[in-house]
């Protein structure tokens, strides 16, 4: 899912190059043996 965005992210400048690679980078780590994985979702709302 976010590396499916890599182009759209950095043309918005959501992230920067070199750090959006890194944390594609640490979350394929999270694969190896031993590792855990945590991603929470939030909603947020917001009123004027």
């Amino acid at each position: 899912m976010v590396e499916g965005v890599r182009e759209q992210a950095l043309e918005l400048g959501l992230k920067d190059e070199a750090s959006r690679d890194k944390g594609i980078t640490d979350m394929h780590r999270a694969t190896e043996p031993g590792r855990t994985f945590s991603y929470p979702f939030f909603k947020g709302t917001a009123l004027k």
